[in-house]
């Protein structure tokens, strides 16, 4: 059984096992144009979506097979990894790092009278 996600934005879409073992993994246009430490993120967070929906699955075919609140139910919902599912919209703690350095940078240098080349910050 295997569950896929898609990113909102349509950069990557993964499909993985119940466990969590990535059986796809496609990038769409947008992908080219991400810093990497970005699409890594968004990778690893579709990935979670994916193992949650491959998740909800077995509950689903075995919940009215077993019962909702069953012995047997109860086991099986044990026996599936709890999997956090971040907000992708949220930019990657990383990249929000590598922002403030970048700005401390500038700060620095237009204090001390460095000269910096300018160039666009855009990825």
């Amino acid at each position: 059984m295997t569950g896929t996600a898609t990113s909102q934005d349509g950069a990557v879409t993964v499909t993985v096992g119940v466990a969590g073992a990535l059986v796809r993994l496609s990038f769409g246009p947008k992908a080219d144009q991400m810093p990497k430490e970005r699409l890594a993120s968004l990778v690893m967070s579709t990935a979670r979506r994916a193992q949650a929906q491959a998740a909800g699955q077995i509950s689903a075919i075995m919940e009215p097979l077993i019962g909702a609140d069953s012995d047997a139910m109860h086991f099986v919902n044990e026996q599936i990894p709890a999997v956090d599912l971040p907000d992708e919209t949220e930019e990657s703690p990383p990249m929000r790092r590598l922002a403030t350095l970048n700005e401390d940078q500038e700060g620095r240098a237009t204090r001390t009278g460095t000269a910096r080349s300018s160039r666009s910050h855009s990825r």
